[in-house]
């Protein structure tokens, strides 16, 4: 199940090329790709997961991802904002940090 939360990688195409009739001028109608279908399931249940596993304040910051892997990447992107406020203190003790923005 990584596969889905990783930023490389693509679902397999949404439709397929249709098979043209003989003797008909007009396009193949594309038909939809059931490896497609199978991939849109698997991240819909890997994006579950991930939401019903988050606390409530991440939960707040990736409620509108669409697909596991834009869930996943705003979560690692408001984690990296967090370690980095936290390890970028100065001597008296004030951060770079601003409601969640990083200054430098």
């Amino acid at each position: 199940m990584v596969v889905y939360l990783d930023p490389l990688a693509q679902p397999p195409p949404k439709f397929l090329p249709g098979k043209k009739e003989e003797g008909v001028d007009k396009e193949a109608t594309p038909i939809l790709n059931k490896e497609y279908a199978e991939w849109v399931v698997k991240d819909q249940q890997v994006l579950s997961y991930l939401l019903t596993s988050l606390s409530r304040d991440i939960l707040s910051q990736v409620s509108m991802s669409k697909t596991a892997v834009v869930a996943w990447e705003s979560h690692r992107r408001h984690v990296r904002v967090a370690i980095a406020c936290t390890s970028d203190q100065h001597e008296d003790g004030a951060g770079d940090c601003f409601q969640g923005h990083i200054f430098n």
